[in-house]
């Protein structure tokens, strides 16, 4: 089943290049759509209460120990849920182009695959893969030179940090030849390592510099506005997927807990950088797009932030955080791509009063910036108060700063909002949403709404996994490290 799932969009995005580019955007919605039918399938046939679920296994090279291991749990099956609907509002909301079909869905496969991978050399695999669709759709859609600098420096961020990746794998599997005789990059063999202090201070940083990459988090950030400045709508709406974060929970903390004890202070200061700069910069731009890009920005460093709280509370928020904001940033770039279609700019300036000609739109995209800043009974709420719960925990000026920086990034957002549907017309006679983008955006309003008022359709399962990372990360660490963590669980790992 679960392969099935990974393999599904990747078959269908080679059979892709036989579609004319008439026919290219059914195609790909077609097989989003039935990508997504499999995952809620899985979703039903999964049993998340038992460590990993849906688990596959087979020898790929079985003298270095590499292998075709696969599994999720409550966190990965909920990442893997939140990148299928992205990707098929993606598809919907993008013209019809044989390229974005076939660079979507081959994006789609490389996310599933590295969310559910449990080898190591299968998930750089699928996390180099990660970096061709969204290159091409990045930089040469458009065809533009500003693009194709903002795509090489993409990809060169990208590979610089998947260089440290790969020799933290290399050296995991031969930390595993040491210890019990024979190579393995199984993720399940890696956490029943052990592994010293100083070993884990240096493989930490191999993981992390290319999890902090793709996250991104400062200063390895500057890639990111770049790509959002030029990128098309489609691939703004897939870069609101956060890949690197979901590292961060899988590989940095079970398996370093001392050296993300020792490396969470640094962290959470950056973090917090990430937070305030973010917010401010995006409370500066005159450019719709820019602004939301800078505050997805915003909101890697409180994920980060509430990921190194140490904490179950802390990695089930960001998590949570991680599926409302990515749904939420999705449905706000693609509204944004609707007005910037009709108008020929993405300049605040030349929108005004868009609520009297476009009621419907105007409705949508309240309540997509009311969860976007964490107003209760939506989605955005759930995340952002079990990340600042976490974060008050660990310490009080870290839960001071990210509340603040929620606290600003309401303010850019209503003041956006205002100067865009309510503030004086512009003169430019705006057309409210076709019927089809209605029953698009309708329905995921009402995922945003239930996922605010009965979070416990996903939570309860996150909140597993959560604590299970908690217990590894117990398991595997110094007296110093277990008493902290314990503190700051208070016996919910027991």
């Amino acid at each position: 089943m679960l392969s099935l799932i990974i393999f599904f969009p990747a078959l269908a995005a080679l059979l892709g290049f036989f579609i004319d580019d008439k026919n290219a955007k059914t195609y790909g919605v077609l097989a989003a759509l039935l990508e997504f039918v499999f995952v809620l399938w899985g979703f039903g046939a999964g049993d998340f209460t038992q460590g990993y679920a849906l688990m596959q296994s087979s020898e790929l090279v079985s003298s270095i120990g590499v292998n075709y291991l696969v599994g999720v749990d409550g966190i990965s099956y909920s990442l893997i849920l939140l990148a299928s609907l992205v990707v098929l509002i993606s598809l919907l909301a993008a013209p019809s182009s044989k390229m974005i079909a076939v660079c979507v869905l081959a994006f789609e496969a490389s996310m599933i695959g590295a969310f559910s991978s449990l080898d190591g050399i299968l998930f750089y695999m699928f996390w180099e893969l990660n970096l061709i669709p969204t290159f091409y759709l990045i930089g040469f859609y458009t065809k533009s030179k500003d693009a194709s600098k903002a795509a090489f420096k993409f990809f060169v961020y990208g590979f610089a940090g998947s260089v440290f990746l790969l020799l933290g794998i290399i050296y995991m599997a031969y930390l595993c030849m040491e210890q019990n005789g024979n190579f393995s990059f199984s993720l399940l063999d890696w956490t029943e390592l052990d592994i010293p202090t100083n070993a884990q201070i240096w493989l930490f940083l191999a993981f992390g510099i290319s999890f902090a990459v793709k996250s991104p988090l400062f200063p390895f950030h500057t890639w990111l506005p770049t790509a959002h400045k030029v990128a098309p709508t489609v691939a703004s709406m897939l870069l609101a997927l956060k890949m690197g974060t979901y590292g961060f929970i899988r590989f940095s903390l079970p398996l370093f807990p001392d050296a993300a004890a020792y490396f969470y202070p640094v962290i959470a200061v950056l973090a917090i950088i990430t937070i305030i700069y973010g917010a401010f910069v995006a409370f500066a731009q005159d450019d719709i797009k820019m602004t939301i890009a800078y505050s997805t920005f915003s909101h890697s460093g409180l994920v980060v932030l509430s990921i190194f709280a140490l904490s179950y509370e802390g990695i089930a928020g960001a998590v949570y955080l991680m599926l409302a904001h990515g749904l939420v940033a999705t449905v706000l770039f693609m509204l944004i791509g609707i007005l910037a279609d009709q108008r020929g700019s993405r300049k605040i300036k030349d929108f005004g009063a868009v609520a009297k000609s476009m009621p419907i739109f105007a409705s949508v995209f309240a309540l997509m910036m009311l969860s976007y800043i964490g107003l209760p009974l939506t989605a955005g709420f759930v995340g952002e108060f079990l990340a600042l719960l976490a974060a008050f925990k660990l310490s009080f000026y870290y839960g001071l700063f990210g509340a603040i920086a929620i606290i600003v990034g309401a303010a850019y957002m209503l003041n956006l909002f205002r100067e865009v549907i309510f503030n004086e017309e512009s003169g430019f006679k705006f057309k409210d949403i076709c019927y089809v983008k209605k029953l698009i955006l309708l329905p995921l309003c009402a995922v945003v709404l239930v996922l605010g008022v009965y979070p416990a359709i996903l939570l309860d399962d996150i909140n597993i996994a959560a604590k299970d990372s908690i217990f590894k990360m117990l398991k595997n660490s110094s007296q110093s490290t277990k008493e902290l963590i314990k503190n700051l669980n208070e016996g919910a790992a027991e």
